[in-house]
């Protein structure tokens, strides 16, 4: 049955297009990334997959930066130099949630006042919480 109020003679059949395939019942229509991920995305993901092979690669043989790695491991801070101790303390406590609790909300109330918005204090809160659990 039609909406309108004047009937119809089957000129005003809806065609179901069938998201995003195209008809019902058509072929898939043939989506290529080069269509839907820009240049500069397709060479920082090809960077990407470059650089997690070339370190994957140095895990397997060995290489310079899992020799770097190894020595970094084994390096004592504390008895090379005793001062880093205090430093590391501080650097510790900074990065506790009692710390960056307060910044994280106060932060996400600024972008949340500025756009009109509770997303960012709602995505910050979900933050919180999912570490937690």
């Amino acid at each position: 049955m039609s909406a309108s109020p004047h009937g119809t003679d089957g000129h005003d059949a809806e065609i179901d297009l069938g998201w995003p395939h195209g008809p019902v019942g058509a072929p898939p229509l043939r989506v290529r990334v080069r269509d839907q991920v820009g240049r500069r995305s397709r060479l920082i993901a090809v960077l990407l997959t470059v650089s997690f092979l070339a370190v994957l690669l140095d895990i397997v043989v060995q290489g310079p930066l899992t020799q770097l790695d190894i020595r970094i491991q084994r390096w004592d801070g504390q008895s090379a130099i005793p001062s880093l101790d205090r430093a590391a303390w501080a650097y510790d406590k900074v990065g506790q949630r009692s710390v960056l609790v307060p910044i994280l909300l106060g932060t996400a109330a600024v972008f949340a006042r500025r756009h009109r918005t509770w997303r960012p204090v709602m995505l910050a809160a979900m933050a919180f919480l999912v570490l937690n659990v």
